[in-house]
């Protein structure tokens, strides 16, 4: 796995098995039905086929608290990012202030660990929280077809992203 930068490691740790069992009862709602419909698969089996197939594949914690993840997220090579979260992530300011500073740093060194600088994101249509999550962290949403889920896709240069 490639080394996890300095800014990152306050709140990401490398992902183990462990992390799996916790998480996989407790992922947000939106979450699972982005894994159950657009995968097939039940939250056990993504996680552990994420972490499996990823590089890096990493969890998310609180700082101070590295043993209790808060999410998961990784690099499937060529560039398809994910990230699944813990259904009570977010409910405190302290858990949103966190999460908006890592956000960008880690969409950073995801984005220098895919091939060529390209990330693909995929959700939902009715997943409107992930959506706008997405296009804050400067992603473009591919037009919608009508057919099924939403493309998104990061690229390393400046004029495709904006820069949080």
């Amino acid at each position: 796995m490639p080394m996890i930068p300095p800014e990152l490691l306050p709140f990401t740790r490398k992902a183990f098995p462990c992390d799996i069992q916790t998480l996989k009862d407790n992922l947000r709602q939106d979450d699972m039905n982005d894994v159950r419909r657009l995968c097939g698969h039940d939250p056990e089996e993504a996680l552990r086929r994420g972490c499996l197939r990823s590089s890096p594949c990493v969890t998310f914690f609180m700082p101070g608290k590295p043993e209790q993840p808060v999410g998961m997220g990784g690099v499937v090579p060529p560039g398809i990012a994910w990230v699944l979260f813990h259904k009570d992530f977010l409910k405190t300011k302290e858990e949103r202030d966190v999460f908006l500073k890592a956000c960008p740093l880690v969409r950073n060194w995801f984005l220098s660990q895919s091939v060529g600088g390209f990330m693909h994101n995929v959700t939902l249509r009715e997943n409107k929280r992930i959506r706008r999550w997405l296009r804050w962290l400067g992603a473009q949403e591919l037009p919608d077809t009508g057919r099924g889920p939403i493309h998104f896709y990061f690229t390393k240069n400046k004029e495709d992203n904006r820069h949080v």
